[in-house]
């Protein structure tokens, strides 16, 4: 007997995608086991947590030691908009069977192919003169922190050409420049931000524009596009204090991304 979908989430017509997905869960051990409430939980996520939901496909029954038993509870908004998910289950210990405990996890919606997160390099006469990146609100910490373009992914943008393009469009809409020319986008590959939190796995990149082709200046407020983030302020660092600025700035994305393109020798 498996959970009735009643939830205010559901939608009237699910895709293909969708069914075929729901069909494979219901075959899964720990589903089979979970209770029908929690079951319902799970089906009734959006179609935008497709994502969320195809993670938990590809994630092993058994594995680091533990076999998980059955989803113990799923927690994400309950208002309007679902940002992020975290799901909670009962595993037990291979070791050991009588150990019997918990496991929980931080799920973007979008499920580990959250999006794109990059820096933008001017350039004059083929060398790298500056680095832009962000600095803003965060509610998370509650204070102003470092941060570096990027955003979410939309269902349509897949693989590593979707992932460009949704850096592209970040890169024009953050700075307020949708007329901005990018020459050349530079993959960095992944990044695994907290491993033992969150299964986030975005992809990094690096844009090079002609440093002559803009005018950014520093601290400079730009209005944010998307109504449900804060406000953002461009930052642009001149190479020659990038080794002390590295100290100050502890964001992750923007050190991986300096690891990465000093890696190539591009900076």
């Amino acid at each position: 007997m498996y959970a009735e979908l009643t939830c205010k989430f559901c939608q009237t017509q699910k895709s293909k995608e969708r069914i075929t997905m729901e069909e494979r869960i219901r075959d899964l051990s720990w589903f089979k086991s979970t209770k029908l409430e929690i079951q319902s939980k799970l089906l009734n996520l959006p179609e935008s947590a497709n994502g969320f939901i195809s993670d938990l496909l590809d994630r092993p029954i058994r594995g680091g030691g533990v076999l998980i038993l059955s989803l113990e509870e799923l927690l994400y908004s309950p208002f309007d908009n679902i940002f992020s998910i975290t799901p909670i289950f009962k595993v037990q210990s291979l070791a050991n069977l009588e150990i019997v405990y918990h496991y929980e996890y931080h799920s973007w919606k979008q499920g580990p192919e959250s999006g794109s997160k990059g820096l933008l390099l001017l350039q004059d006469n083929k060398r790298i003169t500056h680095i832009v990146l962000l600095t803003g609100f965060k509610f998370a910490p509650g204070k102003d922190v470092y941060d570096i373009i990027g955003g979410f992914s939309n269902p349509d943008e897949t693989g590593i050409k979707g992932m460009i393009q949704r850096f592209n469009t970040e890169i024009k809409e953050e700075l307020g420049m949708p007329e901005i020319r990018v020459n050349e986008i530079i993959p960095l590959g992944r990044l695994m931000p907290d491993s033992g939190l969150t299964n986030n796995h975005p992809n990094l990149f690096a844009a090079i524009i002609d440093g002559s082709d803009v005018n950014i200046k520093e601290y400079k407020e730009t209005a944010n596009p998307d109504p449900f983030e804060m406000r953002v302020s461009i930052m642009v660092i001149p190479v020659e204090i990038l080794n002390d600025f590295i100290w100050e700035n502890d964001d992750g994305y923007f050190l991986a991304c300096i690891a990465r393109l000093g890696a190539k020798s591009i900076i």
